[in-house]
């Protein structure tokens, strides 16, 4: 797993966090324990599902995404419209720290 240089700020505080990979023909998601495909619609509805009660649940609606460097910016995107789309307001997108 490899995170994109250069570093992010530091000090954001957050409650939602996600890690994305990439697979040889797919793209993983995981969040609160579980494993979720971007190409897979009832996934991507579970997931979305998963988002929406969690994000109700806490005033900060923001989400960090850990996306390993191998993954396509249009599925950084699609996850993003899907994050949106279920009560997330602002997607932070880590970065691995310059050394």
């Amino acid at each position: 797993f490899d995170l994109p240089a250069p570093g992010i700020a530091e000090g954001e505080k957050t409650e939602l966090t996600a890690l994305m990979m990439a697979m040889p023909r797919e793209t993983l998601v995981f969040f609160d324990d579980s494993r979720y495909i971007l190409g897979d619609e009832s996934s991507v509805r579970v997931f979305g599902e998963h988002l929406a009660e969690r994000a109700g649940k806490t005033g900060n609606k923001t989400l960090l995404v850990l996306a390993d460097r191998r993954v396509a910016g249009g599925e950084l995107m699609k996850f993003a419209a899907v994050a949106k789309r279920h009560g997330v307001r602002r997607i932070l997108f880590a970065e691995k720290k310059s050394e």
